[in-house]
């Protein structure tokens, strides 16, 4: 290859173009990590290899896998599907905050109700003290 045709394959737009292309396309990316998600374990049979993770890297994950019954390897790759997993579970938190808001008003009311039905225990033990102490 002559000095010419060399300089044309490393210009700066080609390697500009490197740099965006292993962080955005799935194949060359840099950032790959394998996560778990939760999946019902009769549905697990349905989750197979993605086409831009590499046999090596699938089979380390699901050797990995802290939960094979109920978990299953999940690619992501680059900042945008990062992203997006990152709001997925910021919404389920969300959601989970909510039910324990409900959870916590259903406690409060129980404990409410227990002081009331306590006082009416005693209010009813008094009564009969008091009715046994007319009757003698």
């Amino acid at each position: 290859m002559n000095a010419a045709a060399f300089a044309a394959a490393n210009s700066p737009l080609d390697s500009l173009n490197g740099v965006r292309m292993a962080y955005t396309d799935p194949f060359q990316s840099r950032f790959k990590h394998m996560f778990y998600n939760a999946v019902d374990p009769s549905q697990k049979h349905l989750y197979s290899r993605p086409p831009h993770v590499g046999e090596k890297l699938w089979i380390q994950a699901q050797r990995d896998n802290p939960d094979p019954a109920n978990l299953v390897p999940a690619a992501v790759v680059g900042f945008k599907e990062l992203s997006t997993r990152i709001q997925l579970q910021q919404a389920h938190i969300k959601k989970f905050h909510g039910y324990a808001k409900v959870l916590d008003k259903q406690r409060e009311g129980l404990e409410h109700l227990t002081r009331i039905l306590n006082q009416d225990m005693r209010d009813v033990q008094i009564m009969k003290k008091a009715l046994e102490d007319d009757s003698a």
